[in-house]
């Protein structure tokens, strides 16, 4: 079955859906990239979508070495004091 074929078999099945707990459940499905799964350092919230965008930029500070150990950062810091 082709993309546009299921298109058409789940709209047709939600349209005439009746259940209110079956639709509510949907629409949780369709909406979970708008959810706030985490918040940023400085508490911006991050939908799904947002957070493994976060992911995969980490990933890729690590694989360009754009990272420092954690002991290295506790002696930087106590060097700002």
């Amino acid at each position: 079955m082709d993309i546009q074929a299921t298109k058409i078999e789940l709209a047709q099945k939600v349209l005439s859906e009746t259940r209110e707990s079956v639709l509510t459940r949907i629409a949780q499905l369709l909406s979970i990239n708008d959810e706030i799964v985490a918040y940023s350092g400085s508490g911006k919230p991050l939908t799904l979508k947002e957070y493994n965008e976060c992911l995969v930029e980490a990933e890729e500070d690590i694989k360009a070495g754009r990272v420092i150990s954690h002991e290295d950062l506790k002696k930087r810091v106590k060097s700002w004091g």
